[in-house]
């Protein structure tokens, strides 16, 4: 989940950002509530282990502007 991007963040930057961290199995923005600063899941094929150095490099991303936060959503 990443938290923190500009209102004009698109799923293909999205991608695009994740693509050099992990691989990514589909993205989801989520603009309810504050279309200012959208909500973004990303499910990305890693295992349980490898979610850590995940969120490392995906925390601090740039998208639409804005840095993001990165948090691991537990089953």
């Amino acid at each position: 989940m990443l938290i923190g991007a500009g209102a004009g963040v698109s799923e293909e930057a999205v991608r695009a950002a994740f693509a050099r961290i992990a691989p990514v199995e589909w993205v989801i923005i989520v603009r309810d509530g504050n279309p200012e600063l959208p909500l973004i899941l990303v499910a990305a094929d890693v295992s349980h282990i490898g979610v850590y150095d995940v969120l490392v490099r995906a925390d601090g991303l740039s998208l639409a502007g804005k840095r993001v936060r990165a948090h691991a959503v537990l089953r």
